[in-house]
């Protein structure tokens, strides 16, 4: 990698704020050895559980702040970056905060990287016998641009990611943001057809059984309401819908009047559980239901072609 500044260091945090990058202990990179290394890492000496890495990405000098352990882990774990079997098996979990409000909310992205940062002398090493048998040279030089090919492509993609992750988490943050600008409807939702539909037909059952209470008050009140209506005063629209009112109310009571079970009755009395007064009283209840219609069709019938009442002036002194 290119030879880095303390300035360029400091201005090419991708997660740490101002502050953080004025506090930040910089190492001497005097006796760097920049041709040899694909990242530069070092450890906070002030405060132990802070972590710099300095990398290039698309020939840009990129630097992430990470957040690792104090000591290093008593157990063996693999570098995600480096991936040596042999000397990257002390690695240790580290997590880089997101940047902008995701960082401040406690976002972070994490990988397993060499607790020393010896990634770029681990691709180097000379192959174990049981990595790669060979002494050809050429094939020892590929093998070590593979690895370094491999450590930088790994390096870069978490930087990536970290960015990708911040990108993604602000545009959920600014759509949860949108959504909950959106005018939120006031009072209960309107019920579907089908619902409403379903209600009104469960409401409407207790009328349609002649042994209801519910079809005694309403079709008591209809039919006293149509009786004290004077069809001779009615024009001739008028007493057409008197008429049709009439023969629908009487069609609706002989309906009712007829039905001997209808499901979900509230007051349902079996015939096998009736006495035999009971039976009685049933059988004077149902005919006399059954003759109301007659006797209000009868009597509206006799009235249709009876002339119509005068109408009674009143002479103003």
């Amino acid at each position: 990698m290119h030879a880095l500044t303390e300035s360029t260091i400091r201005s090419s945090f991708l997660n740490a704020s101002k502050g953080e990058t004025k506090r930040l202990t910089v190492p001497d990179l005097t006796d760097v050895p920049w041709e040899d290394l694909d990242y530069l890492g070092w450890k906070d000496v002030k405060r132990p559980r802070l972590y710099y890495v300095a990398l290039e990405v698309g020939e840009e000098p990129v630097c992430l702040l990470l957040n690792g352990p104090e000591t290093p882990p008593a157990r063996k774990m693999l570098c995600a970056w480096c991936e040596d079997v042999v000397d990257g098996t002390r690695a240790a979990l580290f997590a880089a905060p997101l940047t902008g409000d995701s960082g401040r909310r406690g976002n972070t992205i994490g990988t397993a990287i060499c607790v020393d940062f010896r990634c770029s002398r681990n691709v180097r090493r000379a192959p174990s016998s049981f990595e790669l048998r060979t002494e050809d040279p050429e094939l020892l030089a590929y093998h070590r641009e593979q690895r370094i090919a491999g450590l930088r492509e790994r390096s870069a993609a978490f930087v990536e990611a970290a960015r990708a992750r911040a990108r993604t988490i602000g545009r959920i943050r600014w759509s949860r943001a949108l959504r909950d600008l959106r005018p939120v409807p006031r009072g209960p939702t309107a019920p579907s057809v089908p619902v409403m539909t379903s209600r009104l037909r469960t409401a409407l059952t207790p009328l349609d059984d002649t042994r209801t209470l519910a079809h005694g008050l309403v079709s008591t009140a209809l039919t006293v309401g149509l009786t004290l209506v004077e069809p001779r005063d009615l024009t001739v629209g008028q007493r057409f819908l008197y008429r049709s009112a009439t023969a629908a109310l009487g069609a609706w009571m002989v309906r009712a009047s007829l039905r001997t079970e209808t499901p979900g009755c509230p007051m349902p009395h079996a015939a096998a559980s009736r006495s035999a007064p009971q039976e009685r009283c049933w059988d004077t209840w149902r005919c006399t239901r059954r003759s109301m219609p007659a006797w209000c069709a009868c009597w509206s019938a006799s009235g249709w072609r009876s002339p119509a009442a005068p109408s009674r002036s009143r002479t103003v002194p």
